[in-house]
């Protein structure tokens, strides 16, 4: 039988346990497939999710690096997808038909980089921020 007796908890706040159901979460699975990694009952990872502060904090900062991982390799993939598509407007080889598609890929794109770089813009509490009147 599963126990829930508490392992000594590391430096982070989580025991071994918890690392293991951490780790099952992360990548995608189920609370029930944590527990059964973890090797404790559901309804222990069911409180740990709920109210262990130190296990919300480890499971959302995962969460938030997860996150930045795929918004990075988006990113240099859509740096590598911009590359070709100017690579094959300018190639000599490349049909009329297949400058024609990519150009109008490129400028298909131009209303979201726009509202792309509108969301990365600073907002400024002041109508006159430093520095700037």
């Amino acid at each position: 039988m599963r126990g829930t007796r508490q392992k000594p908890k590391k430096r982070d706040g989580l025991n071994p346990a918890q690392h293991r159901a951490l780790l099952v979460l992360l990548s995608g699975k189920s609370p029930s497939e944590a527990a059964r990694a973890a090797n404790v009952c559901r309804q222990t990872v069911s409180e740990w999710l709920h109210h262990d502060r130190c296990f919300m904090d480890a499971l959302h900062a995962g969460r938030q690096q997860y996150v930045a991982q795929v918004r990075r390799i988006i990113t240099e993939s859509a740096v590598e997808a911009a590359k070709l598509l100017r690579t094959t407007m300018r190639s000599r080889r490349a049909t009329p038909g297949e400058k024609i598609r990519a150009a109008q890929i490129v400028l298909d794109k131009l209303p979201e980089l726009d509202a792309l770089e509108k969301e990365s813009e600073p907002e400024w509490d002041d109508p006159d921020p430093p520095g700037l009147g």
